[in-house]
């Protein structure tokens, strides 16, 4: 069936919807693309470390609500299918109640430096929404967001997609195993030698540390090494003051590791 303005202008005072809502019904009744070529060659043409600007994968509804400047975003890729790219959506200004893992400021080769990917949730993306190509993240930007997604998804329980690339461990790290927790103080040829980490003090041979996890204590005078590792059991991680005052320990308890 084809249809034209006239007939939209009926279903539209007879329903009092938008065109834009009575235009998608009719296409999805009748088996019309909601999307043009161009939106189809881009996304063909699209790949994993893309940011994408795209219309927000709202309903219409809810794109109401959303000032009419902000509906179009950039969009981290990480995954792809037939029918739909996988996600994480960007902002300029990211909400202060966010986690640091939560948040990842991007540099773009035209020296925009106020993107930043929130790893909140996985955000599914149609062709139709598809607008334009922004730019490709180097491997190097994409390691450290893979590792962010994977700190979010241990610490929230959301189901989050992550980047299928090979993903380091780094020193610093602190890793979930079998319900333990490790700090990874050293790495040697595919070793991992760790300390053990706890959230109360009642355990033997242990000492209290400042950290902005729920860790605050670590017993360095054990020692565990694993040769199982991978990128899934990354937990958390210090940073270089955090990490600085544990070595510290480590030196004025003339630990011999």
């Amino acid at each position: 069936m084809i249809y034209n303005l006239n007939m939209l202008q009926k279903i539209k005072d007879y329903l009092r919807l938008p065109f834009n809502v009575i235009s998608k019904a009719l296409k999805s009744l009748f088996h019309i693309p909601l999307y043009t070529k161009r939106q189809d060659k881009l996304f063909k043409q699209s790949q994993r470390g893309d940011l994408l600007f795209c219309l927000m994968p709202l309903s219409e509804w809810q794109l109401l609500k959303v000032p009419r400047e902000h509906r179009i975003r950039p969009y981290f890729i990480v995954a792809k299918d037939r029918n739909y790219l996988y996600g994480y959506y960007c902002t300029s200004h990211p909400n202060s109640r966010l986690k640091r893992h939560q948040k990842c400021r991007l540099y773009s080769p035209y020296g925009d430096s106020r993107t930043y990917v929130i790893i909140k949730e996985t955000v599914k993306i149609k062709r139709e929404h598809l607008k334009r190509f922004f730019f490709h993240l180097d491997i190097d930007g994409q390691i450290i967001i893979n590792r962010l997604i994977c700190v979010t998804q241990h610490q929230t329980k959301n189901k989050l997609i992550p980047l299928d690339i090979k993903t380091p461990l780094h020193v610093g790290d602190i890793v979930l195993l079998n319900g333990n927790f490790y700090f990874i103080f050293n790495i040697k040829a595919g070793i991992y030698r760790c300390h053990p980490l706890y959230r109360d003090g009642n355990h033997p041979h242990v000492y209290p540390i400042n950290t902005h996890t729920a860790f605050k204590y670590i017993d360095v005078e054990t020692i565990k090494e694993f040769k199982n590792l991978e990128i899934k059991n990354l937990y958390s991680y210090l940073i270089g003051n955090e990490m600085q005052k544990i070595f510290r320990l480590k030196k004025q308890l003339k630990s011999p590791n």
